[in-house]
């Protein structure tokens, strides 16, 4: 650390000097400001001692030149005099110390240098690591950044902090997203159990990985896979969301469900028509070339040929059956309406299940429409009967206006956990997908409430 004393007394000055070096510092005597003023950037010096009384300035004017020049070095006055008032005056101009020559002057002035270099070393550590801070904050936003999946930080209810590819994909500025209900609602939607989890987590710091939809502030539907982080910000606890964009791969997993989806029903229907026209007719003609044997034939044959009918009969039913299975003749024949009552209707006997159906469609749906809520409600029901127990069903199909078709489903069955069905690989958590997936290509929208112990409803609505 390089002192500098600016003294005009020669004889002090070497002393003050000398005292300075044998403490262990780099010291440097001037006896003129101009001096110091002059070769200020060569001299560079880490403190100032400054004699108030110079033959070419005062201390303070020295002080004043050097602030004006925006040479900012600490430093010290040495004075003859104990002015209070001069003390106060060059302190607050910035002034670390006031030394007056008097008898102690020799024994104080080491003291205080020592003092005031301790207190720069500080300064200088201090500046030095917020700094620091400051390269490593810059280190970091940039490699954030660079980082193609938007990421923010948040905690509580304040978002910290967005990266570029969150602005560019979500349209939204860190102070935007913090004024907009949209933090309110992706926050209060999706990650308000975030916090708490992690305190059950046993020192996990990540939170599964989920997938959210989240409108753009341009009003653009975007689907991100998302993993939660526990982690801090500039020193205070935070949450990191990594979004990783899935529109793309949604949209196009969605595409190839539709094409499956359409495949499955022409080939349900080329089967269908093959029973009812291909198989239907020949089993009718054995049946009645059977009919006419049987009236031609001796006593003793007729009751193997009453077994060939009764075995026709049999398989006439059995392709009728299988072809309605198929695709229902009433519902491409009818409609959605008809197909409903036609199915709940086989549900007849003492221990059938009570099932209610109310409707006002009046018109026919687009095909692909009508057979995926059919189906959908045929599933619902399904489930119902063969995994809640239910024995109470109502289903509500109504007809916004011509502009929305919105389906009602409730039971009285003993529910279920529904994060575990959708995970689940069993035939119920298959059911659950298949009904989804079937919604997802009408582009319907819906919800489910259930639990364990509190039935199951569900709601749907589709726009036409």
């Amino acid at each position: 650390m390089h002192i500098v004393l600016i003294e005009d007394n020669e004889g002090l000055n070497k002393l003050i000097t000398y005292k300075l070096q044998q403490e262990g510092h780099r010291a440097t005597g001037y006896t003129l400001a101009a001096e110091l003023v002059q070769n200020y950037n060569e001299i560079n010096p880490d403190l100032l001692l400054i004699d108030y009384t110079l033959p070419d300035m005062n201390g303070k004017e020295l002080i004043e030149v050097l602030q004006e020049m925006k040479y900012n070095a600490p430093f010290i006055i040495i004075t003859g005099h104990s002015d209070i008032q001069l003390a106060i005056s060059l302190m607050k101009m910035g002034a670390m110390d006031f030394v007056v020559k008097d008898d102690n002057f020799n024994d104080v002035l080491p003291a205080v240098v020592n003092k005031a270099v301790g207190q720069i070393k500080m300064q200088q550590k201090a500046k030095e690591a917020r700094e620091q801070v400051i390269r490593n904050e810059k280190l970091y936003r940039n490699t954030v950044d660079q980082i193609p999946d938007p990421i923010f930080y948040y905690y509580g209810d304040h978002v910290f902090f967005v990266n570029e590819a969150f602005q560019k994909k979500l349209r939204y500025t860190l102070t935007e997203l913090n004024k907009s209900a949209f933090r309110k609602i992706v926050i209060d939607k999706y990650f308000r159990n975030v916090e708490s989890e992690f305190e059950k987590k046993d020192g996990k710091n990540s939170y599964p990985v989920f997938e959210i939809p989240l409108e753009s502030k341009d009003g653009k539907l975007l689907y991100f896979l998302v993993k939660a982080i526990k982690t801090r910000f500039q020193n205070s606890p935070a949450i990191m969301v990594v979004l990783s964009d899935i529109t793309e791969k949604k949209a196009f997993e969605d595409r190839m469900m539709k094409s499956i989806i359409d495949t499955e029903e022409k080939e349900r229907m080329r089967f269908a028509r093959d029973l009812h026209d291909e198989l239907g007719p020949i089993l009718s003609g054995i049946k009645m070339y059977s009919g006419l044997l049987q009236r031609k034939c001796k006593d003793d044959a007729e009751d193997t040929l009453n077994k060939i009918i009764e075995l026709v009969d049999s398989a006439v039913q059995t392709s009728r059956n299988l072809s309605s299975n198929v695709i229902p003749g009433v519902l491409i024949d009818f409609g959605l309406n008809q197909a409903i009552k036609g199915f709940i209707e086989q549900f007849d006997g003492e221990n059938a299940p009570s099932i209610h159906f109310d409707s006002n469609l009046n018109s026919r749906l687009e095909q692909n429409t009508e057979i995926s809520l059919f189906r959908i409600i045929k599933e619902l029901v399904n489930n119902s009967l063969k995994h809640a127990d239910a024995s109470v069903i109502d289903i509500q199909l109504f007809e916004s206006k011509g502009k929305k078709i919105t389906l009602f489903y409730e039971d009285d069955g003993i529910g279920f956990d529904m994060e575990k069905a959708r995970n689940n690989v069993s035939e119920s958590g298959i059911g659950l997908r298949n009904i989804n997936n079937r919604l997802d290509m009408i582009n319907a929208s819906y919800k489910y409430e259930t639990s364990p112990g509190e039935g199951f409803s569900f709601t749907a609505t589709v726009m036409l």
